[in-house]
């Protein structure tokens, strides 16, 4: 049961990644299905090795400590102040059974991004300090910031690039 869930749970992510490049480019689904396998495989290929786990340890911690509260801050700005957070609540509410109120602005607004800045910042500062779980320096900048910064330009990318569909 525990190996179809996990299954499962991977394919959910993928179709969504799929779906997203399909409908940002254009591409035929198996294509991009096949792209995205070979690309998987490759990158998969570092966590077969003896160090995989140290890798897979590296990127999880970093992705989990810097990434998720960095989109976190991200979102919140981009939504809080440039989309519109009163425009998001109205739009909502006309499509929920529940609707949310006036605190929505103020915490998306204020709230989540002061949250977020607070944990990022306090996690940075320890990881100044030290590096994660004793790993080399030259392995934290590799499997962390540089995963991250890499994933950071690339959603940069995508989202500003001009698209066949768009012109």
């Amino acid at each position: 049961m525990l190996l179809t869930l996990a299954i499962d749970s991977a394919f959910s992510l993928v179709e969504a990644f799929i779906a997203a490049l399909t409908d940002k480019f254009g591409t035929k689904r198996e294509y991009t299905n096949i792209g995205v396998a070979i690309l998987a495989f490759l990158i998969g290929i570092i966590y077969t090795t003896g160090a995989g786990l140290y890798w897979l340890d590296i990127v999880d911690h970093f992705m989990n400590q810097f990434g998720l509260f960095t989109v976190a801050f991200l979102e919140s700005i981009l939504i809080g102040w440039f989309y519109g957070s009163e425009e998001m609540r109205e739009f909502a509410n006309s499509v929920s059974d529940r609707p949310i109120g006036k605190w929505w602005n103020i915490s998306v607004k204020f709230i989540v991004p002061l949250s977020s800045l607070i944990i990022f910042v306090s996690a940075l500062k320890e990881r100044i300090r030290e590096p994660y779980g004793g790993y080399p320096r030259l392995a934290e900048v590799i499997g962390g910031w540089a995963v991250l910064a890499i994933f950071l330009i690339l959603a940069i990318y995508l989202t500003t690039r001009k698209t066949k569909r768009s012109l």
